[in-house]
């Protein structure tokens, strides 16, 4: 059963048995959230919590789960109309992980790791993001032991039923590295995948002479040959929301082949990124507003204003708007608040569809506090990204994965739409999708197929996010819309 609240305005809340409640305060454990009913609602959920949150409140009703979908479904039991907000889905165009709170529907939001929120009845919420301050430090700075607290993480892990993402980047190496030193007689299953174009496959070199070098048992699977359309309507069933970045897409192709394995939980490297700096965007240069903005911006201003029949642009992270430089803590902050949540959106979903578990170390509270801690000078040395856990794993890290860019678990979506042609992308987009007629400019969205057909230009992203909106339209119907 799926967890629900729902509070009619002048009477007592109804919840799930997921609810805990205690001086008219309702904390839902699972999500680490918190509910307190007074004359207005407080929502508050708890920091780095991995966990998704949605509520929604429409005339005298306020309805909130960890599932976006049962949101919804609450919202159309009470009779009260949900419709596609076209304002969110340009902000996920123009930027994949929007800071916002909005979601596919109107009037559906998300509660975010730290967030605090006041809620009145039929009114916007009134959000407020906190940051993480780490404890001041007495004395001179403590190095954190990385290898003791990434290790810890790993204890209890039952190595028959569980699988390790491996990629050659510095995350899931040294996870599989410490699994190793600890568990020396241990099987320890890996696992990979071949994609079309740039991606994965790139890198399987290396993940091989891994596997060798600390004898893991290792899996490759070849999506070489996938239909991403048909994959496409699968997602969608699988996470019941229809947004979701190519990387998601090879998170669930692999990690539906990984579960099929008889596997119960899978290990990742997700968060050192976030936490030790592993972005492009943190290098030296994106402390200029612009800089940072343009990298992060996956479309053009321009283009969206092409592809809608309406302008729908909204507000900037408002670090953008001055002309100081933002600082590395800044731009680290911003990538929790936004990539981090579109992470854990997904994690959750195929954790409920697949029925496994998965074991973030990097994501361990303990360890980010102490990450906190480490001089923000330490985590970049002049143009090398997550200096701090090269320099402290340097005598651990073989010379091939310092040396080697990473590309990660990622699919080249552009080189999958070869597959098509011009006309099956576009009644794929606009056959039956009330979002897309009502929305989308479709002379505009022709000539981005074409142009990246004819590789003059790569929207592969944005084709395939417009094709997942309109999947939803389709899925849901006018029970949605």
């Amino acid at each position: 059963m799926q967890d629900r609240f729902v509070l009619t305005k002048g009477e007592y809340p109804l919840a799930s048995a997921h609810w805990i409640c205690e001086d008219e305060r309702w904390a839902l454990p699972e999500a680490d959230v918190c509910i307190e009913v007074c004359d207005s609602l407080h929502l508050r959920k708890g920091l780095f919590s991995t966990s998704t949150f949605f509520y929604a409140s429409c005339r005298d009703l306020f309805v909130a789960s960890s599932s976006w979908l049962e949101v919804v479904n609450m919202l159309r039991s009470y009779g009260i109309p949900v419709s596609v907000d076209p304002c969110y889905v340009w902000q996920y165009l123009q930027s994949q992980c929007p800071l916002t709170n909005k979601t596919f529907c109107s009037g559906i939001y998300t509660l975010r790791s730290g967030e605090e929120v006041d809620q009145n009845f039929n009114s916007e919420p009134k959000a407020v993001l906190n940051e993480y301050v780490p404890e001041k430090l007495s004395g001179l700075w403590s190095t954190p032991d990385l290898r003791e607290l990434l290790a810890a993480s790993l204890q209890g892990v039952a190595f028959e039923r569980t699988a390790f993402h491996l990629s050659a980047g510095l995350d899931s190496s040294i996870l599989v590295i410490l699994a190793r030193e600890s568990n020396p007689g241990s099987s320890i299953r890996s696992f990979t995948c071949k994609t079309l174009g740039r991606g994965a496959g790139d890198e399987l070199r290396n993940v091989q002479k891994l596997a060798c070098d600390y004898h893991l048992d290792l899996n490759v699977y070849d999506f070489s040959e996938v239909d991403v359309l048909l994959v496409g309507k699968r997602l969608i069933d699988a996470i019941n929301y229809p947004i979701a970045h190519p990387s998601h897409l090879t998170r669930f192709l692999l990690d539906e082949a990984i579960a099929a394995e008889n596997i119960d939980c899978i290990v990742t490297g997700r968060g050192a990124d976030e936490s030790l700096a592993g972005y492009q965007w943190h290098l030296p240069k994106y402390a200029d507003p612009n800089m940072h903005k343009n990298r992060v911006s996956a479309t053009a201003r321009e283009l969206l204003c092409l592809i809608f029949k309406e302008n729908r642009e909204s507000a900037s992270f408002r670090k953008w708007l001055k002309d100081d430089p933002i600082g590395l803590g800044d731009r680290l902050q911003y990538d929790w608040w936004t990539i981090f949540e579109s992470w854990n959106l997904i994690e959750r979903r195929l954790e409920v569809f697949l029925n496994l578990k998965y074991l973030n170390p990097f994501l361990n509270r303990n360890l980010i506090k102490e990450l906190f801690t480490i001089p923000k000078s330490n985590l970049v040395s002049k143009n090398i990204l997550k200096n701090y856990l090269r320099e402290y794993f340097r005598d651990t890290y073989p010379s091939y994965i310092l040396e080697h860019p990473k590309h990660g678990l990622t699919i080249d979506i552009n080189a999958y739409l070869m597959n098509y042609s011009s006309q099956e992308i576009i009644d794929a987009i606009f056959i039956d999708s009330q979002f897309a007629q009502e929305h989308l400019c479709r002379k505009e969205i022709e000539k981005l197929v074409n142009k990246t057909l004819t590789k003059t230009e790569k929207y592969g992203w944005q084709i395939w996010s417009l094709y997942l909106c309109s999947l939803a339209s389709q899925k849901w119907g006018s029970g949605i819309l």
